[in-house]
């Protein structure tokens, strides 16, 4: 698979998964909408919440192996750039940001909830406070290799390699450099996502940032597992799972969770048996009055 290109074909599907919902009628918040201090990794106030909990698995359908990245991707505008001597060259592991784990479960993939009903959605999750997501450079390596995040919160880069590097979210002409133990900050002031990595001539690997308009989402880990405790309850809802290396492919789930009850749910990932590469489509949001549910790709 054609790595790049499949990142960029996301089209629909991943601005349904920005946008959080199939109708919304948000627009991008300035900076100063912002907390200047979000809380580290902290779970969100529920507020008069009314939620549930989903818990399940991510597994890859039997008869299809791991999707990887080229090289080149991981690497970028330094391509031709050595890999730092006392760092571990870039081995075959680099190349897969996807672990296949036993009954063929995925770690690392996003999972999402979203809902025909945006309103109702919204305020059953009553208030949240804006999160901080910490991604290390170790060993030349970014870790996590994918960042769940909602549109407020902050990415901080921490450098923990003896080697300074150039962190980068996005095409944003800002950089700033960062020497071991130092830390870069990056406001997440719209959704969608975006590739993180580094410039000029020190590579760091790459990890990507998907950025939702509200905090109903997560990780898979070991063996694809994961659970969500703030799924709004009451409502039908749609329980999506989605890595930026699958392009326009996607599988979801529709459930209902009671206020307080718990439901679980198996998501089996099928991806096309030939993913043809087309040419890059950049996402475009709704108008913000429209009530028209944003498309799907099944």
């Amino acid at each position: 698979m054609r790595a790049r290109a499949a990142h960029l074909r996301a089209g629909a599907l991943l601005l349904s998964f920005a946008l959080g919902c199939s109708s919304c009628e948000e627009q991008p918040v300035e900076e100063t909408d912002a907390p200047e201090t979000p809380s580290e990794e902290a779970p969100a106030d529920p507020g008069g919440a009314r939620v549930g909990t989903v818990t399940g698995r991510v597994v890859l359908a039997e008869g299809f192996a791991l999707p990887h990245y080229e090289r080149s991707d991981l690497q970028g505008q330094n391509a031709t750039a050595p890999w730092p001597a006392h760092c571990t060259p870039p081995g075959e592991d680099d190349l897969y940001p996807l672990k296949l784990g036993e009954g063929r479960g995925l770690q690392g993939m996003l999972v999402a909830a979203t809902a025909e009903n945006a309103q109702g959605f919204t305020e059953a999750l009553g208030e949240w406070e804006p999160q901080r997501h910490v991604v290390t450079i170790t060993d030349c390596r970014l870790e996590p290799r994918l960042v769940s995040a909602t549109r407020g919160d902050v990415v901080v880069v921490r450098n923990e390699t003896n080697h300074a590097f150039l962190p980068r979210l996005g095409p944003s002409s800002f950089m700033q450099g960062a020497l071991q133990g130092e830390e870069i900050e990056f406001n997440l002031e719209r959704g969608g996502v975006l590739a993180l990595d580094c410039s000029f001539g020190s590579p760091c690997g790459r990890a990507d940032v998907v950025t939702l308009y509200r905090p109903v989402h997560t990780i898979t880990g070991e063996d694809g597992a994961f659970t969500m405790p703030n799924v709004p309850g009451g409502m039908p809802v749609m329980i999506r799972a989605w890595h930026p290396i699958y392009g326009n492919v996607d599988v979801s789930v529709e459930t209902q969770v009671s206020v307080g009850g718990s439901e679980t749910v198996t998501l089996t990932l099928t991806p096309p048996t030939a993913a043809a590469p087309t040419e890059p489509t950049e996402p475009t949001e709704p108008a913000p009055d429209s009530d028209e549910p944003t498309p799907t790709i099944d």
